[in-house]
């Protein structure tokens, strides 16, 4: 099921920025990047795909300085930082 909250828009990810403006909207497609013993890593050039299903749930958090963080609830491995995060504008 989509998920609805405000996304931050318009800050760096990584900056302490302050987002410009909110937007509403329902995600699409997220890009998390995995965390492993070296930090880290992109999901595909460490060998892996990261599919995100209907029955992956993910909590956001935003750390100003540090961009979006995602933790995996469902134990799949996908906690890690959001690096592509496509939404539909409602």
């Amino acid at each position: 099921n989509p998920s609805e909250f405000p996304f931050f828009v318009g800050a760096s990810p990584r900056s302490a920025e302050t987002p410009e403006y909110f937007l509403n909207g329902q995600i699409q497609a997220i890009q998390i990047s995995a965390m492993n013993e070296v930090g880290f890593q992109n999901v595909m050039r460490s060998g892996g795909v990261a599919s995100v299903t209907s029955q992956t749930v993910v909590s956001l958090r935003f750390d100003a300085g540090f961009g979006s963080h995602f933790a995996d609830q469902t134990t799949n491995g996908y906690d890690g930082v959001g690096q592509m995060i496509r939404w539909v504008e409602r």
